[in-house]
């Protein structure tokens, strides 16, 4: 269904990340960029359309749940529009690592 209550799509996207972190956890790796996408539907024509990613680069690589809430929230909260009827949202991790692979500088 299509969903137009930000609170609704911000607990959507939040579900969605500690499912990521929960894979990562899973797959023993860690990630350092957290993209979050909200698009409407391209198949409605008569309506408003609005598609919108956002990222960030983490300072460390993580897989904690917490950290990576913390940035998807801050990135919806800039991409979020009212007066939209959204049709998708979601999140996606990049930039993976190891445990004890990560050298900063």
């Amino acid at each position: 269904h299509k969903v137009t209550d930000k609170r609704e799509l911000r607990e959507a996207i939040a579900k969605y990340t500690t499912r990521a972190a929960e894979k990562l956890r899973g797959e023993k790796r860690l990630c350092r960029v957290v993209s979050v996408f909200v698009r409407t539907s391209p198949f409605i024509p008569n309506e408003p359309q609005y598609s919108k990613t956002l990222s960030a680069e983490l300072p460390n690589p993580t897989d904690d749940t917490r950290d990576l809430l913390e940035v998807a929230g801050v990135l919806f909260h800039r991409i979020y529009l009212a007066g939209y009827r959204y049709a998708k949202g979601g999140v996606m991790l990049a930039d993976f690592y190891e445990h004890g692979a990560f050298q900063q500088d």
